[in-house]
């Protein structure tokens, strides 16, 4: 990402900004996204989406009901040559969720990335969570051989994933109402072609779908 700014805290508003106009365009103007900075490091954030004081984003599906979405990211701004800062993502988390989540849920869906774990398993990746049986969320299991394996536990490697990529999903197969009609691909089309044209200019734009 090389979104450079003169201060810390004009990189993170930046990037709240373009977060906010795509989200606030295709989910609902009554999204907020907020850029927290961090009291024991002014060079760190979190982004978060807020649905009021909620973390937990409340999207209609013609298919499925109500899901529930989570976006955060934990950014970086770090000193660079020319005396301006560098935006980076250190971590991401979108998870979607099948019902309104409490602390015990497990998601559905999520995506996750680390850039400073040390685990074997790949920084970028994606889980298939657990789903409902009643009111007990139980794994989706696989049989290998004689075992079965539990999919929310196995750390699937992706590339870098855009949250314009998880939008797309939510949309296209999960069948989320947009707030902006037909025009949501034209709306993502545009942020993505943005972010590997000016934040991300080594990616190819045709990696970008």
């Amino acid at each position: 990402m090389t979104l450079d700014r003169r201060t810390p805290k004009e990189c993170f508003d930046a990037f709240r900004s373009d977060v906010s106009a795509l989200l606030s365009a295709v989910l609902g103007e009554r999204l907020q996204v907020r850029a927290e900075r961090r009291k024991d490091s002014p060079n760190r954030a979190r982004l978060v989406l807020y649905d009021g004081g909620s973390k937990y984003v409340k999207l209609d599906s013609r298919a499925f009901g109500p899901l529930y979405f989570n976006l955060e990211q934990d950014l970086a701004a770090d000193l660079v040559d020319g005396g301006l800062f560098r935006l980076a993502t250190k971590q991401y988390w979108y998870r979607i969720y099948e019902r309104e989540p409490d602390s015990e849920t497990e998601p559905l869906f999520r995506w996750e990335y680390n850039a400073e774990q040390s685990q074997k398993h790949c920084k970028r990746h994606f889980h298939v969570g657990k789903v409902f049986k009643g009111d007990v969320q139980v794994p989706i299991q696989i049989k290998m051989r004689d075992d079965y394996k539990d999919l929310s536990r196995l750390h699937i490697p992706t590339g870098f994933t855009l949250f314009e990529h998880v939008l797309r999903f939510l949309l296209a197969d999960l069948e989320v109402v947009p707030a902006c009609g037909d025009a949501w691909g034209k709306h993502l089309d545009d942020s993505e072609a943005h972010f590997f044209r000016e934040l991300s200019p080594k990616t190819s734009t045709q990696t970008a779908k």
